[in-house]
Formats: C-alpha cells, sequence, structure tokens
C-alpha cells in the first residue's frame, strides 16, 4: 500500500503460538522526503488553500501577514499539512511557524 510517497510495512509472515499470534513486518522503501520534496508540497498546498501561483512561495513568505490569513486559515492550513505528511502538529508547535520556511523545516525535521 503506497500514500503520498511513502510505502507501508508489509506482513512478511504471521506466526501463531498458540492462542497468540506474532506479526512479522518488513518496512520496505520507506522515503524521506528531502527539504525541497518537503518545501514543493507545502507551496501546492499553499498555492490551493491562498489562491497563489507556487512561483511566489518562498521560505520567507509569512503565513499571516503576507497571505492575510486568519487563525482559521491557518487552523485548516495545518489541518492540510498534517494531512498531506501524515503527521500531527501540535498547536504550540503550530502557532511557533511564522513562515513557509518554518512550515518546511518543522515538517522536514519531525518526519519519521
Amino acid at each position: 500500500m503506497e500514500k503520498k510517497g511513502w510505502t507501508f510495512p508489509k506482513i512478511v509472515s504471521k506466526i501463531s503460538y498458540g492462542e497468540e499470534n506474532v506479526v512479522v513486518l518488513r518496512i520496505v522503501g520507506v522515503k524521506k522526503l528531502t527539504r525541497e520534496e518537503v518545501f514543493n508540497k507545502v507551496a501546492k498546498i499553499i498555492s490551493n488553500h491562498f489562491e497563489m501561483d507556487t512561483d511566489k512561495v518562498t521560505d520567507e513568505l509569512n503565513i499571516k501577514d503576507d497571505l492575510k490569513a486568519d487563525s482559521i486559515s491557518i487552523m485548516e492550513f495545518v489541518l492540510e499539512l498534517e494531512d498531506e505528511f501524515g503527521t500531527e502538529i501540535s498547536d504550540e508547535d503550530a502557532e511557533q511557524i511564522e513562515t513557509v520556511g518554518g512550515a518546511v523545516d518543522y515538517i522536514s525535521n519531525n518526519l519519521k
């Protein structure tokens, strides 16, 4: 099963010991995204969410000030990031993300 560039573990074998089942997983092809790949995905989200050209998205772009994002838009943006990258961003961490570069760095550093 693949989702957005990630390969999920596959069951290699299932072993039964009486009433207990043991599942052996093998992780294959797990790919860590480069910062550039994360940036491109974030730029696409910003482009769609805030209706702007991806070419105009830069690391320095301030989400609140430059994009005129209100708290609801920011919350929706964070939820889109979580969905896209399969991660959770705490409210405290989300409040610290002010720029596109900040979002990209946070995701790059926190993807497992």
